[in-house]
C-alpha cells in the first residue's frame, strides 16, 4: 500500500478531481501519509543514504519536489471541500471555516 500512495505523490494530481472523488476524512489521511513519506525522503536525502535505496541523489530531489508540490495539492483540496481558509499561528497552519 505504501508503495501505491508513494507512486500517487510522484504522480501530479489535481484539486479539483481529488475533492470530488475523495471525502475529507481520505484526504486528510492521504496528507499525513504524505508528510511521512516526505520526511522518510527528506532524511535519505539528508543522510545520504539514496544508493542504500536504490536510488540517486537527483531522483530523491525530484521525490521531494513532486511530494511537497502533491501535498499543496491536496491541502488545497481539502480546504476547497471545506470551504476553509488556511492562516498561520505560531509557525503552525491552522484552518478558519467559511461556513
Amino acid at each position: 500500500m505504501k508503495e501505491e500512495i508513494l507512486q500517487m505523490f510522484r504522480t501530479e494530481q489535481y484539486a479539483n478531481e481529488i475533492s470530488s472523488t475523495l471525502s475529507n476524512t481520505e484526504i486528510d489521511r492521504y496528507i499525513g501519509v504524505g508528510c511521512l513519506i516526505l520526511g522518510e525522503a527528506q532524511e535519505i536525502l539528508s543522510m545520504k543514504l539514496w544508493e542504500a535505496v536504490g536510488m540517486t541523489k537527483e531522483d530523491i530531489k525530484l521525490d521531494i519536489a513532486r511530494i511537497e508540490y502533491n501535498l499543496e495539492v491536496f491541502t488545497e483540496a481539502f480546504m476547497e471541500k471545506e470551504n476553509a481558509m488556511l492562516i498561520m499561528g505560531y509557525a503552525k497552519p491552522m484552518f478558519f471555516h467559511m461556513n
